[in-house]
């Protein structure tokens, strides 16, 4: 993965639905990332996140005035403290995900379409069977042992509708 300085742009969040699982709390939200997201998120986190964000661009080899992706977003936050661990990206250009370290790094992977197409069933799949080790990664070790298997199961079938109606809308 490539690793950033700074945290993503946050998520928006009267769009967000959120969906409680115990210790985890997860948020769908339809996301357009354009020049005017952007260029927001620069003007209130200041110059070092632009350095970031102007790196990335070089590295997809596009401008800001190019960049144009949307689709749904799982959020993955620590319910008492609303802090972002994991955040997977189902957009349509560019699908992708994080691990969100404490205090704001991350590390984005991009998806292998040519590896498995279903990124969303990827998604979900790995929301269920690999979420502890994929906390433990990104750095919430102490949440990564709170969570209850059940409580995720149950809340999964909720993301998913949510996930359906959030694409499904647009």
């Amino acid at each position: 993965g490539r690793q950033r300085e700074a945290a993503p742009i946050a998520p928006v969040e009267k769009n967000m639905v959120r969906i409680d699982a115990g210790a985890i709390l997860f948020g769908v939200e339809y996301r357009v990332v354009n020049e005017a997201v952007v260029s927001a998120y620069l003007g209130a986190e200041g110059r070092a996140v632009a350095n970031v964000v102007q790196a990335a661009l070089e590295e997809r080899a596009m401008s800001l005035k190019e960049l144009q992706d949307q689709g749904v977003s799982i959020h993955v936050f620590n319910r008492q403290t609303l802090e972002e661990h994991l955040r997977f990206d189902i957009f349509g250009e560019d699908p992708h995900y994080h691990y969100i370290a404490p205090g704001g790094r991350q590390v984005v992977v991009d998806w292998d379409d040519v590896a498995d197409p279903d990124f969303r069933g990827w998604v979900l799949e790995r929301l269920r069977t690999r979420m502890r080790a994929m906390l433990e990664h990104a750095g919430a070790t102490g949440l990564a042992q709170r969570i209850d298997q059940a409580s995720i199961d149950a809340a999964l079938r909720k993301v998913q509708d949510a996930v359906d109606i959030a694409a499904d809308n647009r």
